[in-house]
């Protein structure tokens, strides 16, 4: 089914907290729906930042370009996820960040190992120590789009009362509700607040990978199920 729109989160934020719901909340004489939607847009880019979500994950690629050492970021990139930089078609990984003293000693003319590219963000920018030409980099990273308009363009912050949301609703309406609550001096402001943030938790489970239990009998090969408190090790 199609998603919750910005109305309708906002009017059941309302609606929970005893106020009038509103026919729309992007009318320039209505001081009280723009704060909510200032409210909503606070609630949802605070979800985005918090965890990794696989709603927003996109993977980009970039072209390496003879003497170019430094590339531009996807137009909606938000944060770069570990672990997922690496060259195409070969077992070349990219270190980043790069950490400060090795750029440092690369940049100094100093020849390094060629066995990885070295790579940091800087100016939001991605910057390379040295490039082949040609080589394709894969990466993975979190998009700041994670609201939709009505002909499905995403979009960093809400604009429009039928704008949806890519992450949960009613995380989101429990945030929203708390900001609300806690502007207009209601104790139950506190207690949403409380609310968001054990929901969002709640999301994180739900959202994140089962994790895999691996145990090594005595002498044998590490195998994927492990009987209890025999665990080598936690991925």
């Amino acid at each position: 089914g199609r998603l919750m729109d910005l109305k309708t989160m906002l009017n059941q934020v309302l609606g929970q907290s005893g106020f009038i719901e509103q026919t729309t909340f992007f009318t320039q004489n209505d001081p009280d729906s723009r704060q909510m939607v200032a409210f909503a847009n606070r609630a949802a880019d605070e979800m985005r930042e918090f965890y990794p979500w696989g709603m927003i994950r996109k993977s980009a690629s970039i072209t390496l370009e003879e003497g170019k050492l430094s590339y531009d970021l996807p137009e909606d990139f938000d944060f770069y996820l570990t672990e997922t930089m690496w060259k195409s078609f070969g077992a070349r990984h990219v270190v980043i960040p790069t950490s400060d003293r090795y750029w440092a000693f690369i940049k100094a003319g100093n020849p390094g190992t060629r066995i990885n590219y070295f790579a940091k963000f800087i100016q939001g920018k991605l910057e390379f120590t040295a490039v082949n030409a040609g080589d394709v980099i894969n990466f993975d990273y979190q998009s700041k789009h994670a609201i939709v308009d009505d002909s499905g363009n995403t979009k960093e912050h809400f604009t429009s009362d039928s704008d949806t949301f890519l992450l949960h609703d009613s995380t989101l309406i429990i945030g929203t509700k708390a900001y609300w609550l806690m502007e207009k001096e209601i104790p139950a402001g506190q207690k949403a607040e409380m609310d968001f943030r054990e929901h969002l938790k709640i999301d994180v489970g739900r959202d994140a990978p089962a994790k895999v239990i691996r145990h090594r009998p005595w002498g044998g090969a590490y195998t994927p199920y492990a009987p209890p408190i025999s665990a080598d090790y936690l991925w």
